[in-house]
């Protein structure tokens, strides 16, 4: 089976504006940074839909849901796209035993395919 391999070398990650990252709002907001639209090549219009890990509930993925998904659009003038859904919001905050209403996560931007279907990971950051 094929694997990718992320260690601590090639998955380095600082809270910038210059990372791919999706940031979970206490607001319900839902919002995918420039760097991360960039790479993914995601537009306004487009829908999307998040997946949680069964088995790593601090592990989502994005992907475009053409049928079913959430309606991307322009966020804050600063050509971050975004959706609402606070259940979403809820089940990533729901990965800290704090009070903790919004969370950013890193964007991995090599996506993994299943079906033709490109899934994007948001990793969360542990707790601390």
């Amino acid at each position: 089976m094929p694997l990718k391999i992320f260690n601590k070398s090639n998955s380095s990650w600082s809270k910038t504006d210059s990372n791919p990252s999706v940031s979970f709002t206490g607001s319900g907001v839902i919002s995918i940074n420039h760097p991360a639209v960039n790479a993914i090549g995601l537009q306004a219009g487009q829908k999307v839909s998040i997946a949680q890990d069964d088995e790593d509930k601090r592990t989502f993925y994005l992907f475009v849901d053409k049928k079913n998904g959430f309606v991307l659009r322009d966020y804050n003038k600063s050509k971050s796209l975004a959706f609402n859904c606070a259940i979403i919001v809820k089940a990533a905050c729901d990965n800290y035993n704090d009070e903790r209403k919004s969370v950013l996560g890193k964007l991995i931007t090599e996506p993994q395919t299943i079906d033709k279907v490109k899934y994007y990971p948001i990793i969360l950051p542990k707790a601390e």
